[in-house]
């Protein structure tokens, strides 16, 4: 059984996910393809527009076929930390194991490393490549974010982690 953590991104006026977050489902379903028993973790709050990234992720999921007890929400988290924070405390209640990072592949290592940090050994997915839908210029933007924010993240995590969740 493995867990897949699925991280939350945009979701449109009307509900439907953005390109992004659509690409992380695919990935999420795709590799749970061969998995006996996959259990689910999206994460994600309400950004610009309702529903919550989680709750269109889990209706994603359902329209799969997968069974809304395989999926645990989190609908709390703002951003990627938070993400990381609240899910190892899911999947440590739950005692889950074989994590799965479900993201795109510039933000995978940051969710790898900030989930080891928090004791909890992952993988990542397959997915598609964002560099052709995003174009050079904005991709290249989004790694260099991810440099600095796994920087930042990593402090907060390890040295300040009351600053690394909000209440």
């Amino acid at each position: 059984m493995s867990t897949y953590v699925i991280f939350g991104a945009a979701v449109r006026k009307g509900g439907a996910p953005s390109g992004s977050l659509q690409r992380r489902i695919d990935a999420a379903i795709n590799m749970a393809e061969n998995d006996d028993t996959p259990f689910f973790i999206p994460s994600g709050a309400v950004g610009k527009f309702p529903p919550s990234e989680a709750q269109v992720i889990k209706d994603e999921l359902v329209k799969s076929g997968y069974s809304p007890n395989q999926i645990l929400l989190d609908e709390d988290s703002i951003d990627t930390l938070e993400s990381v924070i609240r899910c190892t405390k899911i999947i440590n209640e739950e005692n889950l194991r074989d994590v799965v990072v479900c993201t795109d592949r510039y933000h995978q290592p940051r969710c790898i490393c900030l989930f080891k940090l928090s004791g909890v050994k992952a993988r990542k997915a397959r997915i598609a490549p964002s560099l052709l839908k995003l174009g050079f210029l904005k991709w290249a933007k989004y790694c260099l974010k991810e440099f600095l924010a796994v920087l930042y993240d990593s402090f907060l995590i390890k040295i300040y982690p009351s600053r690394a969740i909000r209440a």
